[in-house]
Formats: structure tokens, C-alpha cells, sequence
């Protein structure tokens, strides 16, 4: 499967468990430089997505978020569901080897929440 569809396969599956993928413009600016990630905002999860990545960037940036959810209640075609795993495995180590922190809740950020 091209790296495109998977891509799109992604973002349905983001959909699924309403995070909102937003893709926009993050290259410096006045000095601050800004990274993709996952951010909640009045209790809406959004994932901004640097447009300017590359589609494999995209896919790994969004497969690691969606390693943190509990998947097992959607279908996900299982090259998608294999390339999240891969995510969730990479994240179960940390640097030294031991367990990393994983969220507390189910998908679950770890962003706090503006109210």
C-alpha cells in the first residue's frame, strides 16, 4: 500500500476516535519553530500536522499518536493497524530500554486541557 493511502487510512482512523487533523504551515516564523503534535483545545483533541512534511513523516507523526488509543473497537485495514503497532512498539521502550510512560486514560493525551 502506497504511503498516500495509508496516510488517508490515518486520518479516517483519527476521525474515528475524534481527533481533528489539521494541517498547517509551521516552518519558522519571527524565530519560533513549531513541531506536529497532538493538542487539546476547549476538550477537542487536535493533531497539527506540518503541511510541509512528507507524506512518510506524516504517516509516522500520525500512526504514533494513534498508538496511544485504544484501537481494538474499530476496523482498520491491517497494513494500517501493522504500521500503527510498529508505533506503539517503538514507544513501549524507552531510551534505556526500560517501559516508557504510557497515558493514563484511554486516548488519552498528555497535554493539559483549557477550560
Amino acid at each position: 500500500m502506497k504511503s498516500e493511502q495509508i496516510y488517508q487510512h490515518l486520518l479516517d482512523v483519527a476521525e474515528k476516535v475524534h481527533i481533528h487533523v489539521s494541517e498547517e504551515n509551521l516552518r519558522r516564523s519571527g524565530g519560533v519553530t513549531a513541531k506536529s503534535g497532538l493538542c487539546r483545545v476547549h476538550g477537542k483533541d487536535i493533531f497539527i500536522m506540518d503541511k510541509k512534511a512528507t507524506v512518510r513523516e506524516k504517516v509516522s507523526l500520525l500512526a504514533a499518536c494513534l498508538a496511544q488509543w485504544t484501537l481494538d473497537d474499530i476496523y482498520i485495514v491491517p497494513t494500517v493497524r501493522d504500521v500503527i503497532a510498529t508505533h506503539q512498539k517503538n514507544r513501549s521502550a524507552g531510551p534505556d530500554g526500560s517501559d516508557a510512560d504510557s497515558p493514563d486514560t484511554e486516548g488519552g493525551s498528555d497535554s493539559g486541557e483549557d477550560s
